[in-house]
Order: structure tokens, then C-alpha cells, then sequence
């Protein structure tokens, strides 16, 4: 696990509303990401919120907004945004999630503090944006982030990685086995290189790491990012004129202008700036050209900075030219002046690369329109199968209504229990139900299978080569190449496809037994085995497991309009509470929230379902203390 320190955005505004609209996927730019992923799993810690809705979160995000306005001291972010990040394979739940923060906290000394988290999986590795509110709401004071905060958090993933059972990654604190046991060091990076713990595919040759946008960079087009270039033939450069006698800043800036960069303060430190082929800028941290390179390093060696002259001119753009990172056959001289380090053949390579570069432009052109004409047509199939279905289920629903009132009106004419007919008519409303949504899924399953899914561009590039366009071609192999050097960091996996199928049980298989004396019905399948007994406000359960189970709930919730509450012993309890998640059935016992929690978490990860419980029980009832309409027995 890694945990990274989210800040405001350049002219970032403070506000809670902001950050809670992001974790809950609620803002106007987000879209496409709630139409692909859906509304992330959310939770609080000591906050009693309903975050279900975007009214919920923007409630919260009033309140928190308002605390932080009765402190008038506030000089800086009241709000610290931390996101935890799992590897990849890696899905934790809801209450790994919510122990995982909660560890956090106290690890930053924010343990009283509200806080709100989100499950993202938007991206090959899980990960939970985790925002504490830092004024307190017992005296809104403001609880202050602790220094080397970076560090205590490093510390608490490996620890968290130790409880909870997944796999340890490298930062300031290494998970090493001593004597069996395992213990929590703090290394430094010159220790953990040469132990080897460095060797990373996010890192350059020298470990200073790649951000996420030079490694998607990377992963897209198949070439080095910039940030990975400046530690090739510019660290290479650089460093030979460090080693020369008595180097100066003017040196080191026409060192670095004969390979198209300049060298420039930010913040407190440095950046590196070279040309795109669109002409916009491209930056990297001094340090990436190696640890020799950082502003206290340069400073300790040229003395405080000097800009460069201002007759100085950039030479040739040499990141354009040497595209994949390969060094030219005559090294640097010295520099006082003298011709760039490029040979004669410069020019006829700088339009090849355009050329090629022109030829890439105009391929990830034709993939995005590929894919959003791929991506519009799917979206309007399905925008017009979900009206369709919204319609039928509304018919359906006026349907029973009016046939409900017929049934009541029906036996009241010929002296019949009310309450029988009522719940007999429940029986066969739930089957007319089942019926509508099984053929509902199977049509959208179709659709699925028939609709054309976007891809990703390695394959459409491979369905493009085929067909000969040399640009797809350039461009796979640029991306075989890659993958080629990185082999040997993929970690090994065995994966596989489970073979079992659940068998259920149609609500048509069962029969009704009518007990007008006993005011009871008894339902039993077509071997004549009692499944369950409807007693009225309450639903007795024979067949405590699977099918049986899941008939009993349909019925369920088909008489208590989906919110039902559950009775009996814990096991009992928990796997009816399973089922009914499974099958959409709001339970109401706070209780077993987070047993729900899991089983919706579990249906997206098959693999990290949680088991089941099989040990028997009592019963499954109504709501407690609420009298459902039309429930008269």
C-alpha cells in the first residue's frame, strides 16, 4: 500500500463541497466516470451520514463548510485529502477500507476528526480517497498536520499491510522478516538501492520516480516519457561537465541548451523544461537528471543559482530526435561555446521523427473517434432499452395496483379473508415480477454481447496492423518494445475461471397451501417440502438456504414493498442479509449494514466473496414496528 498527500489544484478553492462532489463522482466533469463505475461505495467515521445520495454528501459538505467558517484562524487547508493505494489485484472492502482509515487518523493525531472515504476503481489499482475534516466539531478547533506527515503514513501502510494481509511495497519504511518475525525499519534511499528495493518500472535508471502522467504517457504510446529521457543522454552530459575543473551555472545552462532544455527555480526546488512536438512545454524535477542534479547538490557545487545569459539560444530539440532514449555516436565536448554534440545527419533524423510523430497524431485521432462513435451508439442502445424497461416495470406496477384492489374488492363480494386473498395476490405479483425482470436481464445481457465494446489501444492497434497501416504497426511495436524491458518487474499469477453454477429456484415451481382457520399460507415445492409459511406481517422460513431462501424473500419483499427486516439467530440473519442484497431487497437492521456493505462489494469481486454461513435459524418477518399498507393480517 502507498498513501499520497492530495493538495489544492493552482487557485484551488477550500471548500468541502468541492472534494466531497469529486469522492462521490456528483461533478458536471465526472460524467462519463459515474456512467462507467456508478456511484463509488462511500463511507464516514465519526460522522452519523448518509452519504448514499448527492443531496446526502452536499449536506455533509454544508456542515463541514459552516464549521470551518466559526473558526476564524484558519490560515491554510482546513481539509487534509490523503488517497490510499492498494496494489494491483488487490480489492479491499468496506471494512478493510473503513479500519484502514480510522488507522490513519490515528496515525496523523486526526483521530477525533470527521472524516468521509470512497472506493475508487477506476483505475488498475484500488484505491480510497480519505478527506478529514481537520476543526473538530466537539470545540471547532483546528487539529494541525503533524510534521514529516509523509512519513507517518508511509509507517502506517506497512503496518496495515501487516494486519490486514497484503502485499508490502517500498517506501521510507521496509517490511523486513527477522527471525520469523516481521518488523517495520526505516531505511534510507541510498540503503534501499543497494538493496536492490529501488528497481521499480515507475522509476528512472537512477530511482527518482516517474509521475503518473509521464508513466500513462508511457503506456499509451509505447516511446520514453520525457522524464525518463533527461536521466539518458542530458544526465549523461551534465554529469561529464560536473566532473570538468572549476564548472559554472553559465556551463551548466549551455550544456543543457545543446540538447533543447533550460534549467529553472521552482518552488524550492528545480525543473527541467524541453519542447513537445506540439510546441507546449514539458517539465521534469532536476533530480530526475540524477541525485547530483538537485538544487542543494548544484547550489553545493556552482554556488546560489545564475540564470542564463539572455544571448543564449536553444539548440535543436534533442528529445525530438532521440525519441527512444538511444545515445549518439560522438559524445559531448567541452562546453565553452563550441558546436552541439549532434552529427551531420541531425536534420534528416528531426524529419523522420516528425514525419512519424505527424503519422502517431493522426492514428490516436482515428481511435478517438473510433472509439466515442463506439461509445455514442452504446449509449444510445442502452438509454433506449432502460426507458423501455422503466416503462414496462411501471406498467406492471399500475397493473398490480388496480388487480390488487380488484382482489381485495373481490373477496370482501363473497365473504373471503381479506388478508388471504391479499396475500395469495402478493405470490402471484412476485412471479409476475420475477418473470419481468429475468427477461429484462436477459435482453440487456444481449445487448451487451451484441454491442460493440470500446478497446483499449493496444488491441485496436493490433486490428489495425493486421490491415497494414504502418503507423499502427510503428506504434505496436513501440508498446512490444516496452513491455519486453519490463517483463521481468511483472510479478508471476496464476488465473483461472470458476466452474460453478447456482441453480435457482422459480417462484412458478411452488405451490400454496391455504390455512383459512390458522389465517396461514404454507408454500411448498413440487416434491411437496415446506419452503416457508406466511403468517401475515411475518414470513416463516423452512428452508433456510439458497433457493429456498430466495423464494422466501421474493415474496418478501413483493408484500413489504422491498424494506423488509430479519429475525432469528446471527448466522441466519447475515445470510438472509446476503441474499437479499443479492436480489435488491433493502434490509432495514442496522446491524447488518455492514454485512450488506460486503456482499454488494463481494458482487463486483465474485472471487472475494466472503463464506457463507449455513448454520440454521428462525425466521424472517416484516418491519419491525411498522404496519405495511395493505397489510391488514
Amino acid at each position: 500500500m502507498l498513501a499520497k498527500v492530495i493538495g489544492l489544484s493552482k487557485g484551488g478553492v477550500v471548500s468541502a463541497q468541492k472534494v466531497l462532489a469529486y469522492l462521490g463522482r456528483d461533478g458536471a466533469d465526472q460524467a462519463n466516470e459515474l456512467i462507467q463505475f456508478g456511484t463509488p461505495e462511500m463511507g464516514a467515521i465519526n460522522l452519523d451520514a448518509n452519504l448514499i445520495t448527492a443531496q446526502d454528501r452536499k449536506d455533509v459538505a454544508e456542515l463541514w463548510d459552516s464549521m470551518v467558517s466559526n473558526n476564524h484562524g484558519i490560515r491554510s487547508n482546513p481539509f487534509y485529502h490523503v488517497a490510499l493505494n492498494w496494489q494491483e489485484g488487490e480489492h479491499p472492502d468496506a471494512e478493510h477500507v473503513q479500519n484502514a482509515c480510522k488507522h490513519v487518523m490515528q496515525a496523523l493525531g486526526m483521530q477525533e476528526c470527521d472524516a468521509v472515504w470512497a472506493i475508487h476503481r477506476d483505475t488498475d489499482n484500488d484505491h480510497v480517497h480519505l478527506v478529514i475534516n481537520r476543526v473538530r466539531s466537539e470545540d471547532f478547533q483546528l487539529v494541525h498536520v503533524p510534521a514529516w506527515d509523509y512519513l507517518k503514513l508511509d509507517k502506517a501502510m506497512r503496518e496495515l499491510e501487516i494486519e490486514q494481509g497484503w502485499s508490502h511495497s517500498n517506501g521510507p519504511w521496509i517490511a523486513l522478516e527477522v527471525e520469523g518475525k516481521t518488523e517495520i525499519v526505516r531505511m534510507s534511499r541510498k540503503e534501499r538501492r543497494a538493496r536492490g528495493l529501488l528497481q521499480d518500472a515507475n522509476l528512472v535508471s537512477d530511482g527518482s520516480g516517474l509521475t503518473q502522467a509521464a508513466i500513462r504517457s508511457e503506456k499509451n504510446s509505447g516511446d520514453d516519457s520525457f522524464q525518463r529521457w533527461v536521466a539518458g543522454s542530458p544526465s549523461m552530459f551534465l554529469k561529464q561537465l560536473l566532473n570538468q575543473d572549476h564548472p559554472n551555472w553559465q556551463m551548466v545552462h549551455e550544456c543543457l541548451a545543446t540538447q533543447g532544455l533550460r534549467i529553472t527555480p521552482k518552488g524550492s526546488g528545480m525543473i527541467v523544461i524541453g519542447l513537445a512536438e506540439d510546441g507546449s512545454e514539458l517539465a521534469a524535477k532536476a533530480s530526475q537528471l540524477g541525485r547530483f542534479a538537485t538544487k542543494a547538490a548544484l547550489e553545493k557545487a556552482l554556488g546560489p543559482y545564475e540564470p542564463s545569459n539572455s544571448a543564449l539560444k536553444l539548440e535543436t530539440n534533442a528529445y525530438l530526435i532521440d525519441k527512444r532514449g538511444h545515445l549518439f555516436d560522438k559524445g559531448p565536448v567541452l562546453f565553452n561555446g563550441q558546436a552541439a554534440p549532434f552529427d551531420v545527419g541531425a536534420d534528416i533524423r528531426a524529419e523522420k521523427v516528425k514525419a512519424r510523430a505527424d503519422a502517431r497524431l493522426i492514428l490516436m485521432e482515428r481511435f478517438e473517434l473510433d472509439q466515442a462513435q463506439k461509445k455514442a451508439t452504446r449509449i444510445s442502445l442502452r438509454t433506449e432499452m432502460r426507458e423501455a424497461h422503466a416503462l414496462e416495470k411501471n406498467a406492471l406496477r399500475v397493473s398490480l395496483k388496480d388487480r390488487r384492489q380488484a382482489a381485495r374488492l373481490i373477496a370482501k363480494s363473497k365473504g373471503r379473508d381479506v388478508g388471504i386473498a391479499l396475500s395469495l395476490f402478493a405470490f402471484e405479483a412476485a412471479k409476475e415480477r420475477e418473470a419481468l425482470l429475468s427477461r429484462q436481464a436477459a435482453e440487456r445481457k444481449a445487448l451487451t454481447a451484441h454491442v460493440s465494446r470500446n478497446q483499449v489501444l493496444r488491441n485496436w492497434l493490433e486490428t489495425e496492423a493486421l490491415s497494414g497501416d504502418a503507423a499502427a504497426q510503428s506504434a505496436l511495436r513501440g508498446i512490444i518494445y516496452r513491455e519486453q524491458r519490463e517483463k521481468k518487474l511483472k510479478e508471476s499469477a496464476i488465473e483461472g475461471q470458476e466452474q460453478g453454477v447456482f441453480k435457482k429456484m422459480d417462484l412458478s415451481q411452488l405451490h400454496a397451501e391455504v390455512d383459512a382457520r390458522c389465517r396461514r399460507i404454507t408454500y411448498r415445492n413440487q416434491t411437496g417440502q415446506k419452503q416457508f409459511t406466511d403468517t401475515g406481517p411475518r414470513i416463516e422460513v423452512h428452508i433456510k438456504t439458497g433457493a429456498g431462501l430466495d423464494a422466501a424473500l421474493k415474496v418478501a419483499a413483493q408484500k413489504y414493498g422491498g424494506r423488509i427486516t430479519l429475525t432469528g439467530s446471527g448466522a441466519f440473519r447475515e445470510q438472509a442479509a446476503r441474499a437479499a442484497t443479492r436480489l435488491g431487497i433493502t434490509v432495514l437492521d442496522k446491524d447488518l449494514a455492514s454485512v450488506v456493505s460486503n456482499e454488494r462489494q463481494a458482487s463486483q469481486y465474485p472471487a472475494q466473496k466472503p463464506p457463507r454461513n449455513t448454520t440454521p435459524a428462525v425466521s424472517l418477518g416484516g418491519s419491525r414496528g411498522k404496519k405495511d399498507k395493505g397489510n391488514e393480517r
